[in-house]
């Protein structure tokens, strides 16, 4: 038994990892109320699963706008789980944002439970502490988004992996929940790819001779993951005509330096800048010496999904933040954290109270500064004007008009008008242009004007300048044919008045410079034709 074993009374001793993890608990459940009281929570992102789900429950298919078959999300099972409960009439929002949260207390439980296993209760509990310190953790239990609940079913599917392999058991069910975690997201496979890697080597080093226990193992193990994902991939295959989702196509459409260098970039910002108790805590897991096959699976899944997220330029740091990062976030706060208490329990007595003012430190640091840029709620009062929009377009409109949008989430959800995706996430011809992506931002890279304009929207949608011309999805390049055909209908302030009188919508005949300065910066324009 060590010295600090021994100046613990043991009652204290054994309740402390307990009462952690409750802390740990109530702490993210109030980051989640306060994203979810501060300001409209949703992002407008979600709301594109949303428009698909809505058309698979009315039978029109899983697609964005009923009669075209463009793959434009990457969540299949969440889609799914929503039109469910569209189908039951319940209220989609709240759903979404019931099931993130209970997916987020799911994914504490299993990394307080690992620790319990791995006889760290003390380093689980503490390594839940930190995750439910992130606020973009908690930002994404009630974003909408599939990332919690992708998150789960990966630790999930890595909890049994691991008892699986320490136990000598098969592994069916692991290959199962990684089979539902790439139905959730594409990464998934990556994930179950990364891991089956580490069980090959794992067999290889296995003392057993006995080569046909291990193949059968390795099967049983790929043949439950196969059956289920590969019935699901043939199905999207065919439906869709397209081996990799629509979204790929906008944001990669290949690899290249371009596109590798924003997505380093992308990591050294999420990191250095936004969260660098990631680089902190990824360091201190080299200090776990002990359990070499869990540390082993970690690392593996943790370096090969950080270079994927390389190789496909990251993603949109200033909207959407640590959303890619989220699913190695247990990972690497476990692995970190597991070290640490390791290296604690064999220092000196002085350099424990050091050891336990830095981690104090930067627990304080984590929940009051770093995690700031993650409760940036601009883009939710953004959303939420936007609501208004689609509200205000319901107004007007017919039911055969069509919209033009340059955000497909929100305004396609709530108008149900046939819609034209300007950024190409749902437009097959957008998406598959010619044009190497890596040097903007993520998504917002690819447009052709033309192409809408020769479709003829009704309404088209755009952020403006300060003379009311549309700026976004490449509409300057068709500045004189536009002006031939489209007048400025309406234009919305982006950011909360500080007068509540203050309208959110005004007729953009009014439009001036001097509204622009306000914040009326966003504009609904309507053919004159």
């Amino acid at each position: 038994m060590t010295h600090i074993q021994k100046s613990f009374p043991a009652k204290i001793e054994s309740r402390l990892p307990q009462v952690l993890f409750l802390l740990s608990i109530l702490l993210f459940l109030g980051y989640a109320a306060y994203f979810y009281r501060s300001a409209y929570s949703i992002f407008d992102d979600s709301f594109i699963t949303f428009r698909y789900a809505d058309n698979l429950a009315h039978g029109h298919g899983l697609v964005f706008n009923p009669g075209e078959r463009v793959e434009g999300y990457t969540t299949f099972l969440w889609a799914v789980l929503m039109a469910g409960a569209i189908r039951l009439g319940w209220d989609v929002v709240a759903v979404s944002q019931i099931v993130g949260t209970v997916a987020g207390l799911g994914i504490l439980w299993l990394m307080f439970s690992l620790g319990k296993h791995y006889q760290q209760p003390l380093a689980g509990a503490l390594a839940t502490m930190m995750l439910a310190s992130t606020a973009g953790f908690a930002r994404y239990a009630v974003s909408g988004f599939e990332m919690l609940f992708f998150t789960f079913l990966i630790l999930l599917g890595m909890t049994l992996y691991l008892k699986a392999i320490e136990r000598g058991g098969q592994l069916g069910w692991a290959g199962i929940v990684f089979a539902l975690a790439a139905m959730t997201r594409p990464e998934g496979a990556l994930v179950f790819g990364l891991v089956s890697l580490h069980f090959l080597a794992f067999l290889w080093r296995h003392n057993s001779t006995d080569v046909r226990a291990k193949f059968t193992r390795f099967g049983v193990w790929a043949v439950n993951f196969g059956v289920l994902y590969g019935t699901y991939f043939l199905w999207r295959w065919h439906f869709y005509g397209y081996l990799l989702p629509n979204t790929f196509y906008v944001k990669a459409g290949g690899f290249g330096f371009t596109l590798f260098r924003r997505g380093l970039l992308y990591l050294l910002l999420m990191t250095f800048i936004a969260n660098p108790q990631l680089f902190l805590l990824g360091i201190a897991g080299f200090w776990w010496k002990n359990n070499r096959v869990p540390k082993n699976t970690f690392r593996v899944v943790i370096a090969g999904y950080l270079f994927y997220l390389m190789l496909v330029g990251g993603d949109d740091f200033k909207n959407f933040g640590i959303r890619f990062l989220l699913p190695l976030l247990p990972l690497i706060y476990f692995l970190g954290l597991m070290g640490i208490t390791e290296k604690f329990l064999n220092l000196k007595p002085s350099w424990r109270i050091k050891t336990l003012i830095a981690l104090a430190a930067t627990w304080i640091m984590l929940l009051v500064g770093w995690s700031a840029p993650e409760r940036n709620t601009y883009n939710t009062i953004i959303n939420l004007h936007w609501i208004d929009l689609a509200q205000w377009v319901q107004i007007y409109a017919q039911p055969d008009d069509t919209l033009a949008v340059d955000a497909a989430g929100t305004l396609p959800f709530y108008t149900g008008l046939g819609t034209i995706d300007m950024l190409g996430l749902n437009d097959i011809h957008i998406a598959h242009l010619p044009k190497i992506v890596g040097a903007g931002t993520a998504g917002h890279e690819k447009s052709d004007p033309a192409y809408v304009l020769a479709q003829k929207p009704t309404f088209i949608t755009s952020w403006l300048d300060h003379s009311g011309n549309p700026i976004t999805a490449g509409l300057p390049a068709v500045a004189d044919e536009f002006s031939r055909h489209y007048r400025l209908r309406a234009v919305v302030l982006m950011h909360t008045p500080a007068d509540p009188n203050v309208p959110l919508i005004v007729d953009g005949a009014t439009f001036t410079p001097a509204l622009y300065r306000l914040g009326y910066v966003y504009g609904l324009f309507e053919r004159m034709d």
